[in-house]
């Protein structure tokens, strides 16, 4: 049964704007379904349909030459918003570092910096976070989701990078002097597609990195002073 025929889609062309993918945490779309005449999904079935609608929303938009946008659901209303009527609004990807923080003392105070820098720039920007999509959190509490850790960790890094790919910036903030292999991966993959990249390290030196940023600062309140200066303007549409 054909849900889409681009067919239609082709009698509006001239009124297209952009494609959205809108995504959930693969247990959050299996409780919802299980309600409905759907019932109880293998969450890897689940999984792997997500990654098919953004497959072909993004094959759809290649065809109509528009963007791609993939939003999480948890992320504000105001990000898909903006992305429709302000498309000229900076797109920000936020980087920090998740597991180096996972079940110590510093977990909450760490979480509430990383939210107040995320909310910050949310000021100018459209802020894509990773942490919208809690599949990582929740892959060794559900007993389902342990099984298929790898397919998960795999689509949760490919989505990262897709989320890098539809910015302009990396942005990314550490509130204390940490390592992250994901951090650096997703330093690299932003540098290697031409992504203007901002860092925050707690200590002198851009921090223990294989790819330099663009722009350094090395407390909070000095970050969002750069971020700031660089940023403020850019979220309003110029005159042509």
């Amino acid at each position: 049964m054909r849900g889409l025929d681009p067919f239609c889609l082709s009698k509006i062309d001239n009124r297209l704007r952009l494609f959205l993918t809108v995504i959930d945490s693969v247990d959050s779309v299996h409780g919802r379904l299980l309600s409905t005449e759907w019932g109880d999904r293998e969450r890897l079935e689940l999984a792997l349909w997500r990654d098919e609608e953004v497959f072909m929303t993004g094959f759809l938009a290649d065809m109509f030459a528009r963007p791609h946008y993939i939003v999480a659901r948890e992320e504000p209303p105001e990000n898909m918003a903006r992305l429709v009527t302000e498309p000229w609004r900076p797109r920000v990807y936020l980087s920090f570092p998740i597991s180096s923080f996972k079940g110590t003392a510093d977990e909450g105070a760490a979480r509430q910096e990383i939210e107040e820098v995320r909310d910050t720039l949310r000021d100018w920007a459209v802020v894509f976070d990773p942490y919208a999509i809690k599949d990582y959190d929740l892959t060794y509490q559900v007993p389902e989701m342990t099984t298929i850790a790898k397919e998960l960790g795999e689509q949760t890094e490919q989505r990262d990078y897709r989320f890098i790919d539809q910015s302009e910036a990396l942005v990314a903030f550490f509130p204390k002097a940490v390592t992250s292999k994901g951090v650096d991966a997703e330093l690299r993959h932003a540098r290697t597609t031409g992504k203007i990249i901002y860092l925050c390290y707690p200590e002198k030196t851009a921090g223990p990195f294989n790819t330099p940023p663009d722009y350094f600062a090395s407390t909070k309140q000095e970050f969002v002073t750069l971020l700031r200066a660089h940023l403020e303007g850019l979220d309003k549409e110029h005159d042509k």
